[in-house]
């Protein structure tokens, strides 16, 4: 009750961020569940609902629904800034982050093998990269960065394996997965996310404990 409280609160908050957050962590845990130990056909069954949910939120039937749930929001007196941002067409702009982005993608072209160091995109802009990927590529260089990279993909898909008798820790690894990946890839740092060094340890106990590891949810 009180999980679908909050997400009632974070639309009317108009946060893009924790929303996006949620639409991932729903759509992964979805398919998760849905496939495990399900035939061929009822896994494609699942991806073809999924595939057609997908077509209906980007049709014109959700700004319809939007444009309705922003004037009723609007008599209550609550905030329609997450439907204003739909309605014109700037659900996903970048706030300013695709200028850091391209100015990352010159930096790492100029230097792809060794990168610029530790805290590299600092030193070039006064700010970091706003996303996962180009602050390793920025930082280690392409080769190393994207080691990294597939080092922590391969630690959670090894992890999540670790759990196909415990639901409840798979599901919170992918609840976890799904709020630090999403904010890394597009607004924070890794060097400034603490949940993301929690969630590494959480991946590393879940994969050496397997089944034994357990959570309570």
């Amino acid at each position: 009750l009180l999980a679908a409280i909050a997400i009632v609160y974070m639309c009317i908050f108009g946060t893009r961020g924790p929303i996006l957050c949620i639409i991932v962590f729903l759509s992964i845990g979805f398919l998760y569940t849905s496939m495990k130990g399900k035939s061929w056909k009822s896994v494609l069954i699942r991806l073809l609902v999924a595939a057609l949910t997908i077509y209906f939120v980007f049709g014109d039937a959700l700004g319809i629904i939007a444009k309705n749930l922003a004037e009723l929001f609007s008599k209550w007196g609550v905030s329609t800034r997450i439907f204003d941002y739909f309605l014109e067409g700037d659900i996903t702009d970048g706030s300013g982050r695709d200028r850091i982005s391209e100015y990352m993608r010159i930096a790492i072209s100029r230097k792809p093998v060794v990168g610029y160091g530790l805290m590299g995109d600092r030193a070039l802009m006064r700010t970091y990269a706003h996303n996962i990927f180009l602050e390793l590529w920025c930082q280690y260089g392409i080769l190393l960065g994207s080691g990294i990279i597939i080092a922590i993909i391969a630690l959670f898909i090894r992890a999540i394996r670790s759990q196909q008798r415990n639901p409840n820790m798979a599901m919170y690894l992918l609840m976890m997965a799904s709020m630090v990946f999403v904010k890394l890839i597009v607004s924070a740092s890794y060097i400034q996310e603490p949940y993301f060094f929690f969630l590494l340890g959480v991946m590393i106990a879940a994969k050496r404990n397997g089944g034994q590891y357990r959570v309570t949810m």
